[in-house]
C-alpha cells in the first residue's frame, strides 16, 4: 500500500513539473508574438480606407439599406390597410350593412391597427408601430369629418367625443411605448380635424371644450417636462377656436342663422377655462415641478389671457353685464402672483427667469384689473396709491422688482388721469391756440410722483451704481420734471394776467415762458444733481436743454416780441452758462 503511494506521488510530481513546462513555453510564445505585432507596420489601406473601416462603412450601408426597404415595405403596407378601410367604404355605400354601422365597423377597424402599434412597439419595431399609429389617423380622423360634416351620421356634439377619445388613446399608446412621433401624429390630426369641422358645421362650443380636453391631456405630458413641443399646434388652434367663438358671439346683429347658438355664460364659461388651463399648467411646472418657465409660457400665457379674459370681458359687456367680478379676480390673480414670487419663488430659487415673469404677470394683472374696474381720476388714483406702496415695500427690502413696478404704476397713473396729455399740451401745443386747463387732481399725482422719487432717491448712497439700478428714480424724476414743467408753461400765462383782450392767450407771452421755464428747470436738476449727489438727474439736464433750445428757436423768433425775447433769451442762455458749472454731466 505504501509503495503504490509513494508510486502514485512520483507520477503527480512528474505531471506538475510537465505542466509548468509547458506553461512556460506559452508565456514565451506569447512575448514573442507581441513583440512582432509591435513592430508590424499598419496594414496597408484599400482605396484610401483601413480594412476594418471598410467593414464598418459596409455593415452601415446595409443597415441604410434595410432601413430604406422597410420604410418601402410599411408604406405598401399602409397603402393595402387603407385599401381595406376603402372596401368598409363601399359595402357602406352598396346598403350591406347600415352607414351608421358602417362608421362604427371604420373606427374599430382604424383601432385595430392602433392595437398593432402598441403589440408592434413592445417587440422594439417602433418605425412600423408608427407608420401603424399614421394609418389609425388617416382612418379614423377622415371618418368623423365626413360622417359628421357631409353625411349627418354623428351629431357635433358625438364627433367631439369621439375625437376626444381617439386622441387620448392615440397618446396612451405613444406614451406607454415612448412613441413621439404617433403622438405628434394625433396631435397634428385632432388639431386639423377639430378646425375642419368648426367651419363645416358652425357649431364652436362642442370642439372648444374637445380642444380644452386636448390641451389638458398635452399639457399633462409638460408637466414631466416631455414632448414640451406637442403644445404650441394645439394651442393655437384653440386660440384661433375660442377667439371665432367670442367674435361670433358679440356680433351687433347678433350671431349668423348658420352658426349654431351661443348662449352668453356658455361663452364666458369657456372663454375663461383658456387661461385657467394655461396659467394652472405654469403654476403646476413652475412650482410643483420647479421647472424654469419657457418661451410657449410666455407667449401662449399672454395669447391666452388676451382672448380668453379678453373674450369673456367682451362679451360680458356685450350683455350690459357687471363687469366687477371679473376686476376683481383679475386684480386677487395679481396679488396672489405677487405673493407666489415673493414667499416661494424667491426663497427657493431666486430671481430668476420665474420670479421676474410671476412679477410681470402680477402687475400686468392688477393693471389691467384696474383698467377694467375704474377709469379717469380714480383710475389715477388706485395707480398712484399702487406706486407708493410698492416705492414703500421696495424701499424697505431693497427690492429693485418693485422699484421698477414703482415706477411702472405711477406713469400708467400719470397717463390715464390725463396728466401726461396735459403736460405735453402746455409745452408742445400750438402757441396761437387756448390752452386746457390743469385739474387740481393732476398736482395731486405730480406730487406723489415726487414723494416716490425722493423716497428712492434717499436710499441711493453708492454714487457708483449701475445705470439700472437708478433707472426706476430716473423714470420717476422725469415724469415730475415734465409735468411741472408743462403744468408751469400753461398756467404761467394766465397768472401773469398778460392775456390780450380776445379770449385766446398771447402766443407772444407763451413762446416766452415754455424755453424760460425749461431754462429754470435745468438749472434746478443741475444744482440738485451736485448737491445731492443724484446722478439720475444729470441724465435730464441736456434732454431739457435741448427742448428749451428747440422751442426758442422754432417759437419764440416766430411769435414772439422784442420784450418777450429778451426774457426768453437771457434765462435760457443763463442757464447755459450755469449748468455745466453746476454739475459734471457724464455720458
Amino acid at each position: 500500500m505504501t509503495q503504490e503511494f509513494d508510486q502514485l506521488r512520483g507520477q503527480i510530481e512528474t505531471l506538475t513539473h510537465e505542466v509548468h513546462s509547458i506553461q512556460q513555453r506559452l508565456d514565451t510564445l506569447e512575448d514573442h508574438a507581441g513583440r512582432e505585432n509591435a513592430e508590424r507596420p499598419p496594414a496597408p489601406l484599400k482605396d484610401g480606407i483601413r480594412p476594418e473601416l471598410a467593414q464598418a462603412n459596409t455593415e452601415t450601408s446595409a443597415d441604410s439599406s434595410e432601413s430604406v426597404q422597410g420604410i418601402i415595405s410599411f408604406t405598401g403596407r399602409t397603402l393595402v390597410v387603407l385599401g381595406g378601410a376603402f372596401l368598409l367604404r363601399a359595402v357602406t355605400d352598396t346598403s350591406m350593412i347600415p352607414p351608421l354601422g358602417g362608421t362604427i365597423a371604420g373606427l374599430l377597424y382604424g383601432i385595430w391597427w392602433l392595437v398593432q402599434a402598441d403589440r408592434t412597439a413592445q417587440a422594439e419595431r417602433r418605425t412600423s408601430a408608427s407608420f401603424y399609429g399614421l394609418v389609425t389617423a388617416i382612418i379614423i380622423y377622415p371618418l368623423i369629418w365626413e360622417t359628421t360634416a357631409q353625411f349627418e351620421l354623428l351629431s357635433t356634439a358625438t364627433a367631439a367625443s369621439i375625437l376626444v377619445i381617439v386622441h387620448y388613446l392615440g397618446l396612451a399608446v405613444a406614451w406607454h411605448r415612448k412613441l413621439q412621433a404617433v403622438a405628434w401624429i394625433f396631435t397634428l390630426f385632432s388639431a386639423a380635424t377639430a378646425t375642419a369641422l368648426i367651419f363645416s358645421t358652425h357649431d364652436l362650443i362642442p370642439f372648444s371644450l374637445a380642444l380644452l380636453l386636448i390641451a389638458f391631456g398635452i399639457e399633462s405630458f409638460a408637466f414631466k417636462d416631455q414632448w414640451l413641443a406637442l403644445r404650441w399646434p394645439i394651442a393655437f388652434t384653440l386660440d384661433f377656436c375660442i377667439l371665432a367663438m367670442v367674435l361670433v358671439a358679440t356680433r351687433i346683429d347678433g350671431p349668423s342663422p348658420s352658426f349654431a347658438p351661443l348662449p352668453a355664460m356658455t361663452v364666458i364659461v369657456i372663454s375663461s377655462l383658456l387661461p385657467t388651463l394655461y396659467f394652472g399648467s405654469i403654476v403646476a411646472r413652475t412650482l410643483l415641478s420647479d421647472h424654469v418657465v419657457r418661451p410657449f409660457e410666455f407667449v401662449q400665457a399672454s395669447l391666452a389671457f388676451l382672448v380668453g379674459f379678453g373674450g369673456a370681458i367682451r362679451v360680458t359687456a356685450f350683455i350690459e353685464t357687471s363687469l366687477v367680478p371679473a376686476a376683481v379676480s383679475i386684480i386677487l390673480l395679481g396679488l396672489a402672483s405677487y405673493a407666489v414670487s415673493f414667499t416661494s419663488i424667491d426663497r427657493r430659487s431666486g430671481r430668476g427667469v420665474n420670479f421676474y415673469s410671476y412679477t410681470t404677470l402680477a402687475i400686468t394683472l392688477i393693471i389691467v384689473g384696474n383698467l377694467i374696474l375704474s377709469s379717469g381720476i380714480m383710475l389715477g388714483l388706485s395707480l398712484a396709491l399702487l406706486a407708493v406702496a410698492t416705492t414703500l415695500v421696495g424701499r424697505h427690502f431693497d427690492r429693485i422688482t418693485l422699484k421698477y413696478h414703482s415706477a411702472i404704476y405711477m406713469v400708467t397713473a400719470a397717463i390715464a388721469c390725463n396728466l401726461v396729455a396735459l403736460a405735453s399740451n402746455g409745452l408742445l401745443a400750438d402757441p396761437t391756440r387756448a390752452l386746457h386747463s390743469v385739474e387740481p387732481f393732476c398736482l395731486g399725482i405730480v406730487m406723489l410722483a415726487a414723494l416716490c422719487y425722493g423716497a428712492l432717491a434717499s436710499t441711493s448712497t453708492e454714487k457708483t451704481s449701475s445705470w439700472y439700478t437708478l433707472l426706476p428714480q430716473a423714470t420717476l424724476a422725469a415724469l415730475v420734471v415734465w409735468s411741472a414743467a408743462g403744468i408751469a408753461a400753461g398756467t404761467l400765462p394766465g397768472l401773469l394776467g398778460l392775456q390780450k383782450s380776445s379770449p385766446d392767450v398771447d402766443p407772444a407771452l407763451i413762446v416766452a415762458t415754455r424755453p424760460s421755464v425749461l431754462a429754470i428747470i435745468a438749472v434746478l436738476l443741475a444744482w440738485s444733481a451736485r448737491r445731492w449727489s443724484l446722478k439720475e438727474l444729470t441724465w435730464l439736464v441736456y434732454p431739457i436743454l435741448i427742448l428749451g433750445g428747440a422751442k426758442l428757436a422754432l417759437e419764440s423768433l416766430q411769435h414772439g416780441r422784442p420784450e418777450t425775447l429778451f426774457v426768453a433769451f437771457a434765462l435760457y442762455g443763463g442757464a447755459l452758462i450755469v449748468t455745466p458749472r453746476l454739475a459734471k454731466l457724464n455720458f
